[in-house]
């Protein structure tokens, strides 16, 4: 499946407004079309996802919905992780990880 990039709306018609302050008459009539026609398109429903792989919650036997008690004769007891490195599910939660100097933990923004 193909990529796609989405934007929030209220981003787009913020940026023409910025553009709008620096530009030509002309120009400003047509960013003011541009923001009316943009603000009226209908709009994607989604939301923000957190795969798996980059989840606080993979791995943990007890906060991860996709981890599941199992028993063997062999094992007794134990854990199997079900989640795959692209999947998500809606308790996701993006693990945290540490930058800069200060140490100071931020989620990852680069995932």
């Amino acid at each position: 499946m193909a990529r796609i990039d989405l934007i929030r709306r209220s981003d787009a018609l913020d940026a023409l407004q910025i553009v709008g302050a620096w530009s030509t008459r002309e120009q400003r009539r047509a960013l003011s079309q541009t923001y009316d026609k943009l603000h009226r398109v209908s709009a994607v429903d989604a939301v923000d996802v957190v795969r798996c792989k980059d989840c606080k919650r993979r791995g943990t036997s007890y906060e991860c919905p996709y981890r599941n008690l199992m028993f063997t004769e062999a094992e007794g007891y134990h854990y199997v992780d079900k989640t795959t490195a692209d999947g998500f599910c809606s308790f996701g939660e993006r693990k945290e990880v540490s930058h800069g100097v200060d140490g100071e933990k931020r989620a990852d923004p680069s995932v």
